[in-house]
């Protein structure tokens, strides 16, 4: 553990999530907690950790879509909304939003690895979905695959 001279200065980070749905009426391989991983289309993306099930939205058929890890749809709904409906998927999957935490982490070598930018060096990251300038002593978060 590291200390921190002022509290300022700490990078301090949080091992749980509120933004995830819950996934029922499917079957264990695809019932679970899907946590918001990443944006598509402007939507958000949430996976089932420990599996490759995903769920996102389809712009080419307007749909909301949950897939397999072998990219078959396993349940649908007509829908451009920008947040995720909670109602109409096929299959009977029902869709329930967070209203509490759930951790990140889990398991015996569970690690959270935090890597710092430093201010006025160019970072060569990819896939950029957002960027501004940003003022020195301005709280920024950054979400970066």
């Amino acid at each position: 553990t590291l200390s921190c001279s002022l509290p300022s200065w700490c990078f301090t980070s949080s091992t749980e999530s509120v933004t995830y749905i819950t996934v029922n009426g499917l079957g264990e391989e695809y019932d679970g907690q899907y946590f918001q991983t990443s944006f598509h289309d402007g939507r958000p993306q949430y996976a089932l950790l420990g599996k490759s099930s995903y769920v996102l939205h389809d712009s080419a058929s307007a749909q909301w879509r949950l897939y397999s890890g072998t990219a078959s749809v396993i349940s649908f709904v007509a829908s451009s909304d920008v947040s995720i409906p909670l109602g109409g998927w096929s299959n009977g999957a029902s869709i329930v939003l967070s209203s509490s935490t759930s951790s990140l982490l889990l398991g015996i070598n569970a690690e959270a690895k935090v890597s710092i930018v430093q201010a006025n060096v160019l970072q060569p990251f990819q896939n950029i979905v957002f960027a501004a300038d940003t003022t020195v002593g301005q709280h920024e978060v950054q979400e970066i695959e």
